[in-house]
């Protein structure tokens, strides 16, 4: 059972849990929070985050305040290595979409409500779509920001050159070496999707969310659209916005991307 780190009865106050995991990519502790909603909802929001993500920071607090205003069941996580979920021992930093992925996988069994909205952000949206794929009888749909997918494919020529091995390491506060690099993106490539029109066998509704600004081409979002299977796919493109999706304008587009999701259903 999960274990209480902090606890609180004002529903203004995040009340942090604790999950241990300890399987093949080894022990280590998940923290996450989840609220209950209001009314016995049916419908779920579940964040899956980025790279840098934070269940304490703002995307979150945007989401979390989302959800409580519309009385919807809410959780959000912060992945092995980030935020405030620590790894024991035997886990391989290098091996993140697989490790990361079990961490959602896990948090998706204790998320409440029959079925979920799914909020990725960035390399999340990779976590969010393989979720989709794997529990299409749960997830209902999906709002999908900054998509970051097919990672060795979708950087453009002068960041393929960028020592992305440093950008991980800063992230994850850790030494990498170049041949954790090579295994990093061993791991990924197992997470490619084929961009070919319908190719991605994704069927729920979908928003995209993708800023002009992005260090990765805005239109990478029009591609994963058109390879979305799904026939109901928006992209909406901020003009100013860059990849973190902070500013006032892109979070309000991502909390309308849900509410679009929720009038489907």
């Amino acid at each position: 059972m999960p274990e209480d780190v902090k606890h609180s009865n004002d529903p203004c106050v995040m009340d942090v849990r604790e999950e241990m995991i300890d399987n093949q990519f080894g022990r280590r502790a998940v923290r996450y929070h989840c609220s209950a909603g209001s009314g016995g909802a049916a419908v779920g929001l579940f964040l899956v985050p980025g790279m840098g993500g934070s269940m304490s920071g703002s995307r979150a607090k945007v989401l979390r305040s989302f959800a409580l205003t519309h009385g919807l069941p809410f959780l959000s996580f912060d992945y092995t290595y980030l935020g405030s979920s620590v790894a024991e021992e035997h886990c391989e930093p290098w091996n993140l979409i697989s490790l990361w992925l079990d961490d959602a996988r896990h948090m998706l069994r204790l998320a409440r409500g029959r079925r979920l909205v799914l909020v990725g952000f960035s390399i999340g949206v990779t976590v969010a779509l393989q979720l989709a794929l794997g529990h299409p009888e749960r997830v209902c749909g999906l709002v999908l920001c900054s998509p970051v997918f097919n990672i060795t494919q979708i950087l453009p020529p002068r960041h393929r050159r960028c020592p992305l091995i440093w950008i991980i390491s800063m992230f994850l506060r850790c030494k990498l070496s170049v041949q954790h690099m090579r295994k990093f993106l061993r791991d990924a490539a197992q997470y490619k999707f084929t961009l070919r029109p319908d190719a991605v066998p994704v069927t729920c509704p979908v928003r995209i969310v993708q800023g002009m600004q992005d260090i990765f081409p805005y239109t990478n979002a029009i591609v994963l659209g058109e390879a979305l299977a799904a026939s109901d796919v928006t992209v909406t493109l901020v003009k100013a916005a860059d990849h973190y999706l902070l500013d006032h304008g892109s979070l309000d587009a991502v909390t309308r991307g849900v509410a679009c999701i929720l009038a489907t259903l």
